[in-house]
């Protein structure tokens, strides 16, 4: 096997490597750090080339086995039937079109983030509205968590809450959320 077949050779297997992690869940942090990233100054969380690569519509372990199954597969294929420095240019140009296609694709259908469940902690702060009337013992409130996900939790207030009137969840008592409606707190300045 000569050096340039190796060169796409190997984006192929790291390509099925990667896939397999992934879909073994060796991907998952489980219990980890929550991590954040800071985005440019601008405020503007897309970078043009960023999004022409499918980055943020579509899982980036997705698209990275992509790019590299896009570069390997294009680099043996046009190799085959020329030289192989145009396969590597070819072959150059076509993993970025494989990772952007696959990245529009997949980023109609699949979600950029998972967020079906939360700990009761993180939708402490967060604001939503009564659904039904929530009092000292039972009501029903609708709030979303850091991700835009909707939860429909059991909760009480120490002073009724109306249904439709917006809420802050103030605490969990183990059994049931506190709330609070946002009328008799300070205001929404530091609420989420």
């Amino acid at each position: 096997m000569d050096t340039l077949t190796l060169l796409f050779v190997l984006p192929i297997v790291l390509a099925i490597v990667l896939g397999a992690g992934a879909s073994s869940g060796l991907g998952d942090l489980g219990d980890g750090p929550d991590l954040e990233v800071d985005h440019d100054v601008d405020g503007d969380a897309h970078h043009p080339v960023l999004e022409l690569l499918g980055v943020g519509k579509a899982p980036l372990m997705v698209l990275l086995s992509a790019g590299l199954l896009g570069f390997g597969a294009t680099g043996l294929g046009v190799g085959a039937i020329s030289s192989g420095w145009i396969a590597l240019v070819v072959a150059s140009v076509a993993a970025p079109i494989a990772m952007g296609l696959l990245g529009r694709f997949l980023g109609r259908t699949l979600p950029t983030s998972e967020s079906y469940a939360v700990d009761q902690d993180a939708l402490i702060g967060r604001l939503g509205v009564a659904r039904l009337r929530v009092e000292a013992d039972f009501g029903v409130a609708q709030v979303r968590d850091a991700h835009g996900s909707l939860h429909e939790i059991r909760c009480r207030a120490e002073a009724p809450v109306e249904a439709g009137e917006t809420l802050v969840v103030v605490g969990f008592d183990g059994d049931r959320f506190e709330v609070a409606s946002l009328e008799d707190l300070d205001g929404p300045s530091h609420w989420a």
